[in-house]
């Protein structure tokens, strides 16, 4: 008791070694957790993971393997499965297995895996993180900035989806004015044309009457001509038997004196052939005009007549004959020259046939059937031309601007029925291309239209717009052309978040797929930032508490 007495610093020895060792015990049971696992172990007792057994908390780190998924002992190398996790403060966190703890060995920057004091291990983590820090300061300020112009991009796309709904509420105003006032034309157009053919029919039927009427008058002026040469036969045959016996006998004589004129013959020969014409109303129409034609053209006109009409026809030569004899004998010493044509019309002169009068024009049914006040209304005044040429141009302006404005109609719709990502932010990219050259290829690709290669004035189209994928982090173009015994080509687009739109590192990992990354502000995601400036703050803040 004076011992106590004389050292009163001897009765805290013991007190100071009990909190000392309830210090070390405290921070041993927490080393190698993670800051999210730690609420796991807060309790008196915990769970292994797999369920197995119930642990009392004091048995935590005790270097001794309780649970056999190791989940009793993170921060000690007793249980093979288990991990130690090394905060890092300054660089990243690591998690590595607890086989590695304790051996000698510095795996974790800031030494903590090696702490029972046998490795001398100094804290690298600021040095070590200072690039990574740096880094991700920069992609903070790109996702700062890139969020800006997306936010621009989204107001921008809403200001322009409003005034493409304007635009196409007035292209439907305009469309169903122009569909009326096409209608209108249309059918002054079809009246036009209707009475443009209908006088065009008229003109024809006319055209037709007049060549059958003039075809008739023909027909009957021939027939009266015709006549002429039939009273011609009848009066050579009505030579009377001694005259045509005296003509023969004077033939006769002729033939025997050589020095009779050879001119003689033609009357004999004219009266022979004369005879053997029968008579012209029993002909047919044919042989009838070869008949009538022969007499200027000199052609054998010949014509077989039935064994009914012959006897007819020599019963009347005999009364012919005796008053044709002076005729003949005027014929075979012509006082001048002769002409047909002046025969023709001293023919025509004395036996003064006289003209065919035409017959009345026949009327139209319409004309025969419709009454006098429909007929006023039918008999409009013809089409003036000018008009009906002003009316077809205004009807095919009209039709042209109604095509044009449907086409608009019809593109806008589709426009703002697409999909542009969940607040439009990809809305501008309707209209727009991205290119970029690599080597002696130039790759075109179009949102919302396709994508294609160019290679001089060859192009080869690598695929048609199949629309985002996995949560429009991508673009999908499919059913490009068709590889040499292949398949058909198709590119995936990956989206990055940057300050500028571009295309960048085009590549082709396997035979006729490739992928390209497409840099843009419109994927700068507010939750990405976020993200990214808690990480560097854990980073910034973990290197101030150290200090």
């Amino acid at each position: 008791m004076k011992a106590w007495k004389e050292h009163p610093r001897l009765l805290l020895l013991p007190l100071l070694l009990v909190s000392h060792l309830h210090s070390a015990s405290a921070t041993s049971q927490s080393l190698g957790i993670s800051p999210q696992d730690l609420k796991y172990f807060e309790g008196s007792a915990f769970w292994c993971r797999d369920g197995s057994k119930r642990i009392p908390k004091e048995r935590l780190n005790d270097n001794f393997c309780d649970c056999e998924d190791g989940t009793d002992e993170p921060g000690t190398s007793a249980c093979p499965k288990s991990k130690f996790y090394c905060k890092n403060v300054g660089y990243v966190p690591q998690s590595l297995y607890s086989s590695r703890v304790n051996d000698g060995i510095c795996d974790c920057c800031d030494g903590s895996d090696e702490y029972d004091g046998f490795a001398k291990c100094t804290n690298t983590c600021w040095e070590a993180g200072k690039a990574s820090r740096e880094k991700l300061v920069k992609k903070v300020n790109v996702y700062r900035e890139g969020l800006k112009i997306r936010r621009s991009e989204i107001e921008s796309g809403k200001k322009l989806r409003e005034q493409n709904d304007i635009t196409l509420k007035s292209l439907r105003k305009e469309e169903k004015v122009l569909n009326e006032q096409v209608q209108k034309l249309k059918v002054e157009k079809e009246s036009i044309e209707e009475r443009e053919r209908r006088e065009r029919d008229a003109r024809e039927k006319i055209a037709k009457e007049e060549a059958e009427r003039k075809l008739k008058e023909e027909t009957a002026t021939g027939n009266i001509a015709d006549q002429q040469p039939k009273t011609d036969v009848v009066e050579v045959n009505s030579v009377d038997e001694s005259q045509n016996t005296d003509l023969v006998h004077h033939e006769t004589e002729v033939d025997s004196a050589p020095t009779a004129d050879e001119t003689a013959e033609a009357p004999e020969v004219h009266l022979t052939e004369l005879q053997e014409e029968p008579k012209l109303d029993e002909l047919s129409k044919e042989d009838l005009g070869r008949v009538v034609a022969s007499r200027w053209t000199g052609e054998d006109t010949t014509v077989h007549v039935p064994e009914e009409h012959q006897d007819h026809h020599s019963a009347d030569e005999a009364t012919d004959n005796q008053d044709h004899d002076a005729d003949i004998d005027s014929d075979l010493e012509p006082e001048h020259e002769y002409n047909e044509e002046d025969d023709y019309a001293a023919y025509r002169e004395e036996e003064q046939v006289p003209e065919t009068p035409p017959e009345p024009r026949k009327l139209s049914w319409w004309e025969r059937f419709i009454p006098g006040a429909l007929k006023r209304v039918y008999n409009r005044e013809p089409v003036n031309k000018s008009e009906a040429d002003r009316i077809r141009n205004q009807y095919s302006e009209a039709s042209t601007k109604l095509s044009t404005v449907q086409h608009q109609i019809s593109e806008l719709e589709s426009k703002l029925k697409g999909d542009f990502g969940p607040e439009g932010e990809f809305y501008s990219f309707h209209e727009k291309c991205f290119e970029l050259k690599v080597q002696k290829y130039n790759y075109k690709v179009c949102p919302f239209k396709q994508a294609i290669q160019e290679e001089g004035h060859m192009s080869t189209r690598l695929g048609n717009w199949d629309g985002f994928k996995d949560n429009y982090t991508a673009m999908m173009f499919s059913g490009g052309d068709r590889c040499w015994n292949g398949p058909d080509r198709s590119l995936r687009v990956k989206l990055r978040c940057g300050v500028r739109t571009e295309l960048r590192n085009v590549d082709e990992p396997s035979r006729c797929d490739y992928v390209a990354e497409l840099v843009t502000p419109t994927f700068c995601l507010e939750s990405k930032l976020q993200e990214l400036q808690k990480k560097l703050d854990q980073q910034v803040s973990g290197v101030h508490e150290e200090l």
